[in-house]
């Protein structure tokens, strides 16, 4: 069992990650492989409120928000399993979430990131 603390910035920041806008909803619906991470790069200006929703139909989704200095944000269990993160950003730069299975397991994931 993986818990969020085992993962540090540096390799997330090394993982290939999909860039998206915020200023665009961006939507990914997508079966992972056991062990797999949904990895997403976005900029944000300081005080940008962004929506971030990971929804599924047999896992346990688990968000987190990260910069090149940790772990910022993160969720499980907002609406039954689903996670939701509602993130203003505290300042400008490049921020990344991370999205799978608590516990890196095959399923089913829905990603959705708004402003």
């Amino acid at each position: 069992f993986l818990e969020p603390g085992d993962i540090q910035a540096e390799e997330i920041f090394t993982t290939d990650a999909e860039v998206i806008s915020v200023a665009d909803r961006y939507s990914l619906d997508t079966e992972v492989e056991r062990g797999e991470r949904i990895i997403v790069e976005f900029e944000a200006a300081e005080g940008d409120r962004i929506e971030i929703r990971l929804r599924s139909n047999g896992a346990d989704p688990w968000l987190g928000v990260w910069t090149q200095e940790g772990l910022i944000d993160e969720n499980d269990d907002t609406d039954g399993l689903n996670s939701e993160i509602i993130f203003v950003a505290p300042d400008d730069g490049t921020y990344r979430i991370e999205a799978r299975d608590l516990s890196l397991q095959a399923g089913d994931l829905e990603l959705t990131v708004s402003t």
